[in-house]
């Protein structure tokens, strides 16, 4: 970014602060919240924040297969609110963890946070302290500016267990290992990489072939990163190859074939100035920029080959079903949104619903 730019961004930074209504993405008032709703507004319990933790023999109506055994492991965020503000958007909760297992006997619950080092020290505090990824930090531009590395890991998106030990995930920083019985949170881990050599965002994939545990990530700066790191089925490094991604987008999920790592940048374009500069949250520095097309980036999971880019029509991918390949093409199938709407722009349905 050139001095002059640079300069621009900032004045429109500084005007926003004096400007009626240009404090872009500060938390909500709790008060205007009720929870679980009401009977014409059920869908209120998904932004209604969970506090307890519990550990029981659930009641079951009928009966448990007889071979049904195992554990049920979900993610997702749960706590939305503390002191008399809440956050704007439903991705924004602090993570937990909630374990289903089928036994004998029947089905024990048992459910907690995961203590990352943001809930443990807003928990210490009863409030929130930092950004988050779509609402800023209370306090305002002061709380805000230059804060890209105060956005924590909540680890409340994916979870999975490999060799016995569980991990939660989210799209910023590196999962949280879990006991897989207790639930109990042991920390954070990088995998058994060193620090520095790779990122992760929260969805990865299993080859069910070779048992290969494949992530992606993307790690954002002046020339953003592209990830891609393999483990065998034991947990040992097999991959790891990074390239420089021709567009500043947000992506949450990719696509994995039997021999092909497929990215789509799809024009959800990332301004990143608006967020550093304290003026917007992560979630409402992006903009949808149809007229650039998607740019779908193939590249091989053996060799050394470079990648192969391919434009297509503009489409938003939040999640990838599956992929395979006949006869020298690749099939891949994902939920698209021709215009994403419910989660880029203002007043979006993710914003409403935390509104109440």
């Amino acid at each position: 970014m050139s001095r002059r730019r640079f300069l621009r961004v900032a004045g429109q930074a500084a005007a926003s602060l004096v400007l009626p209504g240009c404090a872009a993405s500060p938390p909500f008032k709790k008060e205007m919240f009720p929870e679980f709703g009401d009977s014409e507004r059920p869908y209120l319990g998904l932004a209604t924040s969970l506090r307890e933790e519990h550990d029981y023999e659930a009641r079951v109506e009928g009966e448990v297969p007889a071979g049904l055994r195992g554990t049920f492991y979900r993610n997702g965020p749960a706590l939305f609110d503390r002191g008399e503000i809440r956050k704007r958007a439903l991705f924004d909760g602090d993570g937990m963890v909630q374990a289903f297992l089928f036994h004998d006997g029947g089905v024990r619950y048992r459910n907690r946070f995961v203590r990352t080092a943001k809930f443990v020290e807003e928990e210490e505090s009863g409030k929130f302290l930092f950004p988050s990824w779509s609402t800023q930090a209370p306090g305002g531009f002061p709380a805000n500016f230059w804060g890209a590395g105060r956005v924590k890991c909540q680890a409340g998106v994916t979870v999975y267990l490999r060799n016995g030990r569980l991990y939660a995930f989210d799209d910023t920083g590196f999962p949280y290992q879990l006991d897989p019985d207790s639930l109990a949170t042991i920390g954070e881990s990088r995998l058994g990489l060193p620090e520095g050599f790779t990122t992760y965002a929260a969805h990865s994939k299993v080859d069910r072939h070779t048992g290969e545990w494949l992530h992606f990530g993307v790690r954002y700066g002046p020339k953003p990163m592209l990830h891609f790191t393999s483990f065998e089925r034991s947990g040992t490094l097999k991959l790891h190859r990074a390239f420089p991604l021709p567009r500043y987008v947000y992506m949450h999920d990719w696509i994995v074939s039997d021999h092909h790592f497929i990215i789509s940048l799809h024009p959800a374009v990332i301004h990143f100035w608006q967020f550093l500069l304290g003026f917007r949250s992560l979630a409402e520095s992006l903009s949808w920029e149809p007229g650039q097309g998607n740019l779908i980036m193939l590249v091989e999971r053996e060799g050394d080959a470079e990648p192969i880019f391919l434009n297509t029509p503009a489409c938003y991918m939040w999640h990838s079903l599956n992929a395979c390949e006949r006869r020298g093409e690749i099939h891949a199938d994902f939920i698209g949104y021709v215009n994403p709407d419910h989660f880029i722009g203002r007043d979006t349905v993710v914003s409403a619903v935390m509104a109440g």
